[in-house]
């Protein structure tokens, strides 16, 4: 847990950061890069430390995305950045409890616990082509006014 933890901490630093550069660029580069991380939890998660170096690592790359989530999030809400800020906190509540639901599920059905960051590597291709279409749109409205 405390690995995890500086992970964490690393992460939201990074995120931070790199929201500042180049926001919705900075996001789908790091969903890609779960995804691949995801692969390899695939084939390390039966082994302690080259399991416990992944989760490492995907702790910095998954907790970088959520500055980012936030920082997109309250801009895209000028009217009401406070309100959106509070949903979005609640959104991630949502998808950590639903995300347990899912591998609990998963598991009780028979699937094994090695091939949960498959089933996580689906969920987050859906993140991805979100990410991509929210680009395009972001490029078509760039196109017709900037974005502040």
């Amino acid at each position: 847990m405390l690995i995890l933890g500086v992970g964490l901490s690393i992460g939201s630093v990074l995120g931070g950061r790199l929201g500042d550069k180049n926001l919705v660029g900075s996001m789908t580069r790091l969903i890609v890069i779960l995804i691949g991380i995801l692969l390899a939890l695939h084939y390390t998660i039966g082994f302690y430390l080259p399991a416990v170096l992944t989760l490492f690592i995907w702790s910095i790359v998954a907790f970088a995305l959520c500055p980012m989530l936030q920082l997109l999030v309250v801009d895209q809400a000028r009217d009401a950045p406070n309100l959106a800020s509070t949903f979005n906190q609640s959104a991630f509540n949502l998808g950590n409890a639903l995300g347990a639901w899912l591998g609990g599920t998963l598991l009780a059905f028979g699937l094994h616990l090695q091939q949960l960051p498959l089933a996580a590597m689906a969920v987050m291709i859906v993140a991805l082509v979100t990410m991509l279409r929210l680009r395009m749109h972001f490029r078509r409205v760039a196109i017709v006014q900037p974005i502040s």
